[in-house]
This record gives C-alpha cells, sequence and structure tokens, in this order.
C-alpha cells in the first residue's frame, strides 16, 4: 500500500531535455492543478503530469519509490 505519492506537471509543450517541472506531494492519490507548487494553471493549457508513490518495503521495512509511471495529458478549459 502506498503511504505517500510524488506528483509532477510540465507544460506539455516543455518537451524539451530539461523541461520545468512542478512538483506536489500528497498522502492521496488525487490532486488539483492548483496543488502544485510554483505552477498557476491557465485556461486552455495542455499539461504533462505522471506520478510516483512510496511504499514500506515488508521485508527490509524501509521506504521505496516506485519511480514515475506513465504519463497523462490534462487539458484546462477554456476561458468560461
Amino acid at each position: 500500500n502506498a503511504i505517500s505519492y510524488t506528483f509532477r506537471a510540465r507544460l506539455t509543450s516543455d518537451n524539451g531535455p530539461t523541461p520545468q517541472y512542478y512538483y506536489v506531494q500528497s498522502p492521496s492519490r488525487f490532486v488539483s492543478m492548483n496543488s502544485f507548487i510554483g505552477l498557476t494553471p491557465q485556461y486552455s493549457t495542455s499539461y504533462t503530469v505522471d506520478v510516483q508513490f512510496e511504499f514500506i518495503d515488508v521485508i527490509s521495512n524501509t521506504a521505496v519509490q516506485s519511480g514515475y509511471g506513465e504519463t497523462c495529458t490534462v487539458v484546462t478549459p477554456s476561458i468560461p
């Protein structure tokens, strides 16, 4: 069972070799775009998001990080 999640997001258009990532740590597997430190979400903008989780290894009884999984794309709504 996961004990912590680390989400990272970047502008989808920022796909160079060193993109600017924004992070948020959470005990929950759910976060909002407003949660990312340093990120001010913009209307009609595409973001790429992935997550890693931390769990306790039952053999060594130490915390282990999973590494980031597959990315997904989140598109914010247009201006109302």
